[in-house]
């Protein structure tokens, strides 16, 4: 399974599990790697771990008993960055006023009746 996530954001893990014998459960980052991780018991049977500002992708599969959850993909990727705003706006015809563009500027103002329409430029 693909989970996409926002370089800097985090990822909150929760595992639920039903006919639980044991209070213990860890999650594991793929097979080849040695960092595994306690989840925290939250309540009965639950389980929750936070992984903070993630910087990279990364594999984890859960681990309780003995048995393993599927793998998951942790991909992280650039959110986007808003770089430009341009406005169009399109006036009632009563107001007499022509058609103008607001450029590099997102405050719409406008009378009772005015379309805008709002183009933004970002990267990533």
């Amino acid at each position: 399974m693909l989970i996409p996530v926002g370089a800097g954001k985090s990822l909150f893990i929760i595992a639920i599990f039903q006919n639980l014998d044991r209070t213990e459960s860890r999650v594991k980052q793929s097979e080849s790697s040695s960092v595994e991780v306690l989840l925290h018991q939250t309540i009965e049977n639950q389980f929750a771990y936070e992984h903070l500002n993630l910087q990279s992708d990364f594999r984890y599969y859960l681990l309780i008993d003995g048995r393993k959850s599927e793998m998951y993909t942790v991909r992280v990727f650039a959110p986007p960055v808003l770089v430009n705003i341009d406005v169009d706006y399109q006036y009632p015809t009563y107001t007499g006023f022509q058609p103008i563009t607001q450029y590099n500027n997102g405050n719409l103002e406008g009378v009772d009746g005015t379309f805008a329409t709002i183009r933004l430029l970002t990267i990533n």
